[in-house]
Formats: structure tokens, C-alpha cells, sequence
């Protein structure tokens, strides 16, 4: 005999001494079927059903499973049978329960669906693990509009057989159905998160594959038996992993967010190759991750390449939770954040893939050729103007309206790759900016063309040409000034 005190106080010391995490209920079904099932009959199905559940049961399992023979009220969700614990008054503690043997892994997900029959019950539903209490629900009127998919993160579970047991410490105003429940590993692929545009499902959207220049209609383009897109993710990951990290602060004011880096620690950036800045807001609540309720510190990590970005400000931000997916193979990320406000979405492989391998080596023979007899020296600009794409020294007319093309659409920021436009960039500022400014933003350089660069581009166009100069405003100067 157990009191619901007694059980208001187990659930008390259980939520001060483990993480605690809320389950998370939807409409959306789970994968079926349930790979990697740790428990026997799961669905209720078999005859024998009430031997499967007798562990760690309170009273005869076969008045809890129920078949639509022995039972009258609604039913199973698939299948004939399902697990019911009725209303009633008492506080007694309705349970049933498997040994859980064979298993590798100290966190595990458990995952059903509920079905509460009427609006008025009230009650709580237990999860617990060798008879201490992991999880639980509270009925409160939910859960009453047919099955709702649950699915509650169970860790720190012993390697040795334990018992998983479903308790009902006490139930009024109605009954609960549950059925098919899955115990089993978070794997991968509960990471992976489908794409609409990818025609291949390699996890890739077609426009992705079409900038990188793979084929849109091959999802495993070297054969090796993983999606294109779990590949470079996995390859992107653990070449950010390896980078150099230091940590940067937040700094507040009103609800803006600036960075700051700890004393003497931007003297000590590298100058040649890119490095992370692990940025946590200091918040006083996590991220739980979709894919297995993982909590995640809310935060960024800032990919920053010194040959791509005139300052660390400009690296790439990847939230906390995109970094925590990355890992496990995925672009596409989903989580809930402080108030259970759903977030969703994607790193842009492209532009993340230009960063964190660019290093310059690509032009440095071409500037040398181009720049012979005016070569760059150390500390001087590029040869060429990024105006200049033709690189004949000259800003002509349609060079020029390329940059009041930037002029007028607010901004400017890179191409998805440097060969997508005729210079690399693209009209308007809201896109990445993983590409080295444009030579026509300088005074600041901020990704937006204003007038009085605009008018130097025009100064370039009205004059014989242009030269590197370190004396000019912008490294450049009108040729024979």
C-alpha cells in the first residue's frame, strides 16, 4: 500500500535530484514500427500478454490488459489489445511491469500512446525503474481526444536488468488506455528530419545538392553506404569539433544582445584558420531537443574563418541545439525552447561547407599572375576590386550597376557559392556571410553599400581605372592618382 503523500513526495526528491525532464506529448505519430523494442509485446497483442507485464504488477495483470471481449468501452489503438487502468477510489497503486534485460545504453527513451476517457479524470500516470520513480504524467483534462504519442527520456538507468513499471498510484472520473509502448535506444536516426524539396532523401534538399554541385538524383554519390547529407554533416561536425574554442559572454542591454571575450583573448585568435566561440546566454533554462529530449545549454556556437571575416563578430552562429544535431548527422534541427515554444530549423550546409574549408589557396597563384609587377605585398589589398570581375583593372558600366544593384537593395551578402553570380555575392542583406567583403564596403564595413561608397565606385568608373594603393581610402586608388 502506498499514499498518494508518500507518492507526492517520492516525485518531489526525484525532480531535486535528476534533470526531470517534462515529457512531451503531440498528435504526431511515432515511427512504426518500433525498432530497437526492448520490451515483449509492447502493443498488448498476444495472449500471453499478462505474463509479459506480470513484473513488478500490483494484483492480476489480466484486470488491466484488456481485448475489446473483455473490455466494453472504446479500445486498442492498433491491434486487439491494450493496457487500461480503471477509475476508481482508493490509493492503491494500479501496476505492470517487465524486466528489461539485454540492453547497452544508461539513457533509453520510452515512448506510447495514452488515451484518458473522459475530461473529468484526474490522476497521475508513473514511470518508474527498479520502483523509483522517472517520469510521470498528469491526466488534468488532457489526453482526451484519442491517442496522443508520449515520449519521456529515461537516464542514468542501470546496465544490469531492471524493471520498467507503468503505476497508476490513484485514478477518478474516468480510464486510461494505453498501448503500444516502445522502450529502446536514442539512435541516430531519430535526428534524422525529412526535407520536402530532396528527391533523393539523402537528406540534402535539392537546391543544396544543385549549389554544391552534387547530384540531386544519387543520395549516396561515393558508395559507402551513408546519405550525402548525414555524411557531410558528420565530416562538418568533426572538423568544427577540432577547431580552436574559447568562450565569449553575453552582454545585455535592454533586450539586445552583444559579445564580449575575457582579457588578452582576441590577441590569441588565430589569424590563418578558422576557430569556435562557445557563446551561452546564461539563461535560466535548458533546450530539450526533439530527437531524444536532450537538454541543451540555450546558446551559440560562432564558426569563425580569419580569411573569410574581417572580425570574430562575423562568424556563423549555430545555435546550441543546431550544434547538438550536427553531431548526430543532421542539418535540420527541432527542439522545444524555455516555455515549450516549439523552435525549428536548419543550418545552411552550403555556406557552412565554404567556410570551414575555405583557405584562400584557391586565388593566391591567380593575384600573383594578375597583379605582376603591382603585386601585394604585406598589408596591401587584393589586386583586383571585387567590382572588377572581369579584372581588367577598369570598373565599366554593367560592373558599376552591380553595385548599385547592392546600393538599392539595402545590402548585400554571399552567394550560396562563390560561383553561383558572376562575383560571388548576392542583392540583398538577410543572406550568409561567409565570403570576404565586398572591396565597395568599407566605411564601415557592415554588408550595406552606402552613398559615399557608391559615389568611389562611380569616382572608379569616371576614371582611367583603379590600382591597390595603401594610401586610398578603401586600399585602392583611381589609376594615375
Amino acid at each position: 500500500m502506498r499514499t498518494m503523500i508518500a507518492l507526492v513526495i517520492r516525485w518531489a526528491l526525484v525532480c531535486q535530484l535528476t534533470l526531470c525532464l517534462p515529457a512531451a506529448a503531440a498528435m504526431a505519430a511515432a515511427p512504426e514500427p518500433c525498432d530497437g523494442n526492448l520490451l515483449v509485446d509492447g502493443g498488448f497483442e498476444s495472449e500471453e500478454a499478462y505474463q509479459h507485464w506480470s513484473v513488478g504488477a500490483s494484483g492480476d495483470p489480466r484486470n488491466y490488459i484488456c481485448t475489446a471481449e473483455r473490455c466494453e468501452t472504446d479500445g486498442a489503438r492498433t491491434g486487439d489489445g491494450w493496457l487500461r487502468f480503471y477509475g476508481r477510489v482508493t490509493d492503491d497503486v494500479l501496476a505492470v511491469g517487465q524486466q528489461i534485460t539485454g540492453h547497452e545504453d544508461t539513457t533509453l527513451m520510452l515512448e506510447f500512446y495514452v488515451h484518458v476517457t473522459s475530461p473529468e479524470a484526474t490522476g497521475w500516470l508513473m514511470i518508474e525503474v527498479d520502483g523509483m520513480l522517472r517520469d510521470g504524467l498528469s491526466f488534468g483534462g488532457v489526453y482526451t481526444d484519442g491517442y496522443h504519442h508520449v515520449s519521456m527520456r529515461l537516464i542514468e538507468l542501470p546496465l544490469e536488468p531492471f524493471v520498467l513499471t507503468i503505476a497508476n498510484p490513484s485514478l477518478g472520473g474516468g480510464d486510461v488506455h494505453i498501448d503500444d509502448v516502445c522502450l529502446s535506444p536514442c539512435t541516430d536516426e531519430r535526428y534524422r528530419i525529412h526535407l520536402e524539396n530532396d528527391r533523393d532523401g539523402d537528406h540534402l534538399s535539392d537546391d543544396e545538392e544543385d549549389a554544391l554541385g552534387w547530384n540531386a538524383d544519387n543520395p549516396d554519390e561515393d558508395d559507402n553506404g551513408v546519405w550525402d547529407g548525414v555524411q557531410l554533416a558528420l565530416v562538418l561536425a568533426g572538423q568544427i569539433a577540432a577547431m580552436n574554442r574559447y568562450e565569449a559572454y553575453p552582454v545585455y542591454i535592454g533586450e539586445e544582445m552583444g559579445l564580449m571575450l575575457p582579457p588578452d583573448v582576441e590577441e590569441i585568435l588565430p589569424r590563418e584558420q578558422p576557430y569556435t566561440l562557445y557563446v551561452d546566454y546564461m539563461l535560466d533554462c535548458l533546450w530539450s531537443t526533439d530527437a531524444c529530449h536532450a537538454p541543451v545549454t540555450i546558446g551559440h556556437l560562432q564558426v569563425v574563418n580569419p580569411l573569410l571575416h574581417a572580425s570574430w563578430r562575423d562568424g556563423l552562429e549555430i545555435p546550441l541545439d543546431g550544434w547538438h544535431y550536427l553531431q548526430h548527422g543532421s542539418f535540420s534541427y527541432a527542439s522545444d525552447g524555455c516555455s515549450d515554444h516549439p523552435r525549428r530549423g536548419r543550418i545552411d550546409p552550403v555556406a557552412l561547407k565554404y567556410l570551414v574549408e575555405f583557405s584562400g589557396a584557391e586565388g593566391e597563384g591567380e593575384g600573383a599572375a594578375e597583379g605582376e609587377g603591382e603585386g601585394e605585398g604585406e598589408g596591401q589589398p587584393p589586386f583586383t576590386h571585387s567590382a572588377d570581375q572581369d579584372g581588367d583593372g577598369m570598373i565599366r558600366l554593367g560592373e558599376l550597376l552591380r553595385v548599385i544593384q547592392f546600393y538599392n537593395s539595402g545590402g548585400y551578402s554571399c552567394a550560396l557559392t562563390p560561383g553561383a553570380t558572376e562575383d560571388g555575392y548576392a542583392p540583398g542583406i538577410d543572406g550568409h556571410k561567409v565570403c570576404a567583403p565586398h572591396a565597395s564596403d568599407y566605411n564601415p564595413q557592415d554588408w550595406i553599400i552606402n552613398l559615399s561608397e557608391l559615389l568611389r565606385a562611380i569616382q572608379f568608373y569616371n576614371s582611367d581605372g583603379y590600382r591597390p594603393c595603401v594610401d586610398g581610402e578603401d586600399g585602392y586608388c583611381p589609376r594615375g592618382a
